[in-house]
């Protein structure tokens, strides 16, 4: 092969790079901007529930405020097969 010839080669090479490169980077633009949009969002909360009690007997007891919190997300812990490691020296 010439000098010439692994020049051309060379340069053919960074070109294709280059536009798989820039694919890649617009793809990946493309799909966070989808993500970004979706109508669907969820999102882990916690719902807070406050709960107002009043009493009538007399003009001197006040009320307080309850607060409950509910968590948003139950974890339930579950029992998985063994892992296998290697016994390596």
């Amino acid at each position: 092969m010439t000098p010439e010839g692994r020049d051309r080669n060379l340069d053919r090479v960074r070109r294709i790079t280059a536009w798989v490169a820039g694919a890649a980077i617009a793809a990946t633009g493309v799909f966070a901007g989808l993500a970004m949009a979706a109508p669907n969002h969820t999102s882990a909360t916690a719902t807070v529930t406050t709960q107002n009690q009043t009493t009538m007997a007399t003009p001197t007891t006040t009320t307080s405020p309850t607060t409950t919190t509910t968590p948003a997300v139950t974890v339930t812990p579950t029992q998985s097969a063994p892992m296998a490691s290697s016994g390596g020296s």
